[in-house]
């Protein structure tokens, strides 16, 4: 199965020479995953967005750190690598963080679950990326121009890694603005989607999400340790989800036992599929929604 052409980039990314000020080397040489433009003192003319940035230190032979450099915002480098060692950023290079990321999440499955987020942002080496996993759905979201000269080498590899049969792309709203890519917010690249809510299992519990029209990748995944423990804690309770969106704190507490549950938003269509959610699962438990502003 071949992925869509979207993926590819016409720019082909320059090698930038990245001098910093001593404050700005110091949050490098201590694993900061940013640089601020005010910590720049030398680099080259015309950089552009997805241009790699080779940071040296203050002996003018001594790398320090590898970033994708960032024209449009105030944290001009993000950081992909930050060492001395040496390092070549290449398809090797973000396999290897991949394969890193999902031997992490592999360990934290151990219950009923086929979702997860796969990468994390900075917190897996991939500041302005985060890709999540709907049962047999991957769905990429990217929020930066600098990953447009890589995407094409990094979401095989996400495909590959996840074993998913579909990979679906979301944007953020500058990306979906931006004139240097063919994308469109919701694509499908890989596979085919019968259907845009997609059914999914966390922790027992059952859930769908809208991965073309629901917010970030269409759930909110990085809570799915906090929703867990929240259900554990709603035996016997009546228990009210503030900001609720689709639910997932709410049907958590109704699956595990909880007498009665509100769930209060001020979107009636998140209401409406917190209350799809909750339907999905057995409990005995009251559920009630309120449409309105938590403030």
């Amino acid at each position: 199965m071949l992925f869509s052409s979207k993926i590819k980039s016409n720019y082909n990314p320059k090698r930038l020479a990245v001098k910093l000020n001593a404050k700005g080397e110091q949050f490098v040489v201590q694993g900061h995953p940013w640089v601020f433009s005010d910590n720049i003192t030398k680099v080259n003319d015309n950089a552009k967005s997805g241009d790699l940035a080779i940071i040296f230190g203050k002996n003018k032979n001594r790398v320090v750190g590898l970033g994708l450099y960032d024209a449009n915002s105030p944290i001009r480098i993000k950081m992909l690598h930050s060492s001395t060692e040496k390092a070549e950023i290449n398809a090797a290079f973000f396999k290897h963080k991949i394969s890193k990321a999902f031997s992490k999440r592999q360990s934290l499955l151990k219950t009923n679950t086929n979702s997860y987020r796969l990468l994390f942002g900075e917190n897996d080496g991939f500041p302005g990326l985060i890709a999540d996993v709907y049962a047999s759905v991957l769905v990429v979201k990217i929020y930066s121009e600098i990953w447009l000269p890589y995407i094409e080498t990094i979401i095989p590899d996400l495909q590959e890694i996840s074993d998913c049969k579909t990979v679906v792309i979301r944007l953020s709203r500058s990306l979906e603005n931006s004139k240097k890519h063919k994308l469109e917010n919701g694509d499908v690249v890989f596979g085919t989607l019968k259907d845009e809510v997609v059914k999914f299992v966390e922790h027992d519990v059952n859930f769908s999400a809208n991965v073309i029209k629901g917010h970030k990748t269409g759930y909110f995944l990085d809570h799915r340790a906090n929703r867990k423990q929240v259900g554990e804690l709603s035996r016997g309770k009546t228990v009210l989800d503030v900001f609720s969106y689709a639910g997932g704190f709410s049907v958590h507490a109704l699956s595990n036992g909880a007498k009665e549950v509100t769930s209060l938003d001020i979107s009636k269509q998140a209401l409406e599929i917190a209350l799809e959610n909750g339907k999905l699962n057995k409990f005995k438990g009251k559920h009630h929604t309120i449409a309105g502003d938590a403030f």
